[in-house]
């Protein structure tokens, strides 16, 4: 009877764990295995854009395959569902069905609207013109979306708040006095 007892506990056991075993395709965070299918539910459309500033100057491109390049260099791709991976393969963050991009920890970053809009909780939402520059609250910023497709708007949000979060401020080193 003792041995009938351990073996039912041991299969408790065992059952117990893979009931909470999460398959590789699952992403960090909390929404990771929320969908019951593991399907990847198409929440960007990609086709190719630039963000240039006022004197045309590419600072961002995104290639019709999801590749990504920043100021020139090849720093990662944007998948139809949502993922954003760097070179080696990392995942860096997701936008979820719910309009929420997360970090790889499932973090939540900033809202991004079907129409490329961005919220932070600041109050102050960022949004894309009709002619496709970016604007803060009534403030115009110097960055303009080439293919102004209302279709790209959100994966040029995505991309661009990466970018600018990611990379963070530019630190560089004052030269030293000679004595």
């Amino acid at each position: 009877m003792k041995k009938i007892i351990n073996s039912v506990i041991g299969l408790l056991c065992l059952s117990a764990s893979l009931c909470f075993a999460r398959p590789p395709e699952c992403d960090p965070g909390p929404h990771g295995c929320d969908n019951k299918l593991l399907k990847k539910a198409l929440v960007l459309k990609i086709h190719p854009f630039k963000l240039v500033d006022k004197t045309g100057k590419v600072h961002l491109l995104v290639e019709g395959n999801g590749k990504i390049e920043a100021e020139g260099k090849a720093v990662g791709t944007i998948s139809k569902d949502g993922r954003v991976v760097d070179l080696d393969g990392k995942l860096l963050a997701v936008l979820r069905e719910t309009s929420i991009l997360e970090d790889s920890t499932g973090t939540p970053l900033v809202s991004i609207a079907a129409d490329g809009s961005m919220d932070n909780g600041s109050g102050v939402k960022i949004r894309w013109t009709r002619n496709g520059t970016l604007k803060q609250g009534n403030s115009l910023l110097d960055v303009k979306l080439v293919t102004a497709y209302s279709s790209v708007r959100r994966t040029a949000s995505t991309v661009y708040f990466l970018i600018n979060n990611l990379q963070g401020p530019k630190i560089e080193e004052l030269p030293t006095p000679r004595k």
